[in-house]
């Protein structure tokens, strides 16, 4: 149990990194808004891609350390330390007080089929970064920003293979943190709670563009810049993701507190001193 719990808590610093990253690139795009022509930028970084390949990793790690404590009490042929095959072990062997329980917190967890196991479609984004290329040679969006007005931006997700790494990242801390806490709780306290109560208390400031396409007459273009061929192209999407754009303002130290107050968050410093807040 501690072996899970310890992979777990890995996984959450992964996390924590990569908000942390979100919120330092943040900050380097808005310190180079001091050039009124700068509209876009674009940030090719490769320790994002590391962190966010070392969740993936040590995400299914903390799932595999779950299976085999669990899979453990129903003998040596139900044994298996492979999550994937969690479901199925648990089914074939002798039922008792925790099968059902077990069985129900797994169907709530298919959101890690195609990401740390196989979906219907063999898709599994953990084996393809540990045994065939490192996730950043398949990055089809870079992190970018595009400045919408004087004070608000967009911010569009890194792509890699179809996965937007920080919408990955936020989903991952609530999915696994329900998945193997409800599990051990079903061996400890008895106590479990449903996916909602596992939300990070971060925010997830990027945009997955792909889920503001739109083909209709009425919509927004949107510049993308594409470091591989070096050139920028322009994707149609619906004005709703403009409801997803983030105010910024900047503000001395001393006013901070009353930033706070009015609901704004503090992100960093800025290279003038300066302190970035947004909303």
């Amino acid at each position: 149990m501690n072996g899970c719990l310890v992979k777990l808590e890995t996984s959450i610093l992964e996390i924590h990194r990569l908000s942390h990253h979100q919120n330092q690139l943040l900050i380097l795009a808005v310190n180079n808004f001091v050039n009124p022509d700068v509209r876009d930028q674009v940030f090719q970084d490769s320790e994002i891609s590391s962190d966010f390949e070392s969740l993936l990793l040590q995400s299914r790690a903390a799932l595999d350390r779950l299976t085999n404590f669990i899979t453990r009490r129903y003998g040596k042929g139900s044994h298996t330390d492979r999550f994937s095959k969690l479901r199925n072990s648990v089914q074939n062997s002798k039922r008792d007080d925790k099968t059902d329980p077990i069985l129900n917190i797994l169907d709530n967890a298919r959101w890690f089929e195609g990401r740390l196991i196989e979906d219907t479609l063999q898709v599994n984004l953990r084996t393809f970064v540990a045994h065939k290329q490192s996730i950043s040679e398949k990055l089809e969006t870079y992190y970018q920003m595009h400045r919408l007005s004087e004070d608000k931006v967009l911010l569009y997700d890194m792509i890699s293979k179809g996965f937007p790494f920080f919408k990955t990242a936020y989903e991952m801390g609530e999915n696994l943190s329900y998945v193997i806490l409800n599990m051990l709780a079903l061996f400890t306290t008895g106590q479990t709670f449903d996916p909602a109560s596992y939300s990070p208390n971060w925010k997830n400031r990027s945009v997955v563009l792909s889920d503001f396409q739109d083909i209709s007459s009425d919509r927004l273009t949107i510049p993308v810049i594409k470091l591989t061929f070096r050139f920028s192209i322009y994707r149609y999407g619906s004005k709703e993701i403009v409801k997803n754009a983030i105010s910024f303002t900047t503000t001395l130290l001393k006013q901070v507190k009353d930033f706070r107050e009015s609901g704004w968050t503090e992100i960093g410093k800025l290279s003038n001193g300066r302190i970035l807040m947004v909303s």
